[in-house]
């Protein structure tokens, strides 16, 4: 969406900032398949990354528990690790694109 929108203007669209300001002056930042609307779900997938790499950089070996995270509980005078769901607001998904997501996108990390 971003290179289709520069395409569409070499000369004007030299920087991304240039792209945003022109979509914004346009008022076709918020629409819907928009070079600004692009920009910020890169936005959003880089902070889920991140939020999971430093999961993995914690020491987190599972792939899924790195996803979900876990919780540690009080049972019996020991502490556990329990595992969350995948769709939890402890992870990397819930802390990052969880909001930004539906009901239908949601249940395909649950």
């Amino acid at each position: 969406k971003v290179n289709q929108k520069y395409i569409t203007n070499k000369e004007e669209f030299t920087t991304l900032q240039k792209i945003v300001l022109h979509e914004v002056e346009a008022d076709v930042a918020q629409v819907r398949n928009s070079a600004t609307e692009a920009l910020l779900w890169l936005k959003r997938g880089l902070k889920f990354l991140k939020g999971f790499l430093t999961e993995v950089k914690n020491g987190e070996k599972d792939i899924q528990t790195a996803l979900s995270g876990t919780l540690t509980i009080k049972i019996n005078n020991a502490y556990e690790e329990q595992p969350l769901p995948v769709i939890g607001p402890d992870n990397a998904y819930g802390k990052t694109l969880r909001q930004h997501h539906g009901w239908v996108v949601r249940g395909v990390f649950a």
